[in-house]
């Protein structure tokens, strides 16, 4: 039996997933975590043979919670399970040692291959992805209105507060995109951010 621990801040796509796996005889899924904080404490007291984990969480991005997950549990075998499609997100997950990468839109069939492959100990990335990025290694960042706009408003010097005063969101909201930017160009601040939204002509 191959047990599965989720985390996923959709209630419902956890739901309807955890319902879907436990239908195979072969899986179980033995809790569904929607933070990172609560995922924290189920992961001391138990590991599952398999995590999926979400990257855009509530507290915290996903990717980086890999990395702190397997510095403390080098054995844990993490599959990434996400909506973001960009590659940078995927060679990050890579980069931090994920035994996995799918997409919440692939077919049910893939997401269970994921999961017995990553089991028996080999790697797994959800079908376009890998040739996607491999083909190319610098493939356009795609920017939402909104992310554009948040990314201008950071080049000009203003700070979280001040630009979700300006547009009207909470500043989690707002700190929210910054760490989506953050994913996309592949950075870790606002400085690196800015530079390389410049080099590669988005400022």
């Amino acid at each position: 039996m191959i047990t599965i621990k989720i985390i996923e801040d959709h209630k419902m796509i956890a739901e309807s997933l955890s319902l879907m796996l436990n239908r195979n005889e072969k899986i179980i899924v033995t809790a569904q975590l929607f933070d990172i904080k609560s995922a924290r404490k189920s992961l001391e007291e138990h590991l599952p043979d398999v995590l999926l984990l979400d990257v855009g969480l509530p507290d915290g991005n996903g990717l980086d919670f890999c990395r702190e997950l397997l510095t403390l549990y080098p054995q844990l075998k993490i599959i990434i399970y996400t909506n973001y499609t960009e590659c940078n997100v995927y060679k990050v997950a890579m980069k931090y040692q994920a035994k996995g990468f799918v997409l919440k839109n692939c077919e049910f069939k893939e997401i269970l291959s994921a999961i017995e492959t990553v089991h028996k100990g080999g790697h797994y990335v959800c079908t376009g992805i890998e040739e996607k990025c491999n083909t190319n290694p610098t493939p356009a960042i795609i920017l939402t209105p909104r992310e554009k706009e948040i990314l201008e408003y950071l080049a000009r010097g203003m700070t979280t507060k001040q630009i979700a005063k300006r547009i009207f969101r909470s500043i989690e909201n707002v700190n929210s995109f910054r760490d989506k930017l953050f994913f996309k160009f592949d950075v870790k601040n606002v400085a690196e951010l800015i530079k390389k939204a410049m080099d590669c002509g988005y400022l």
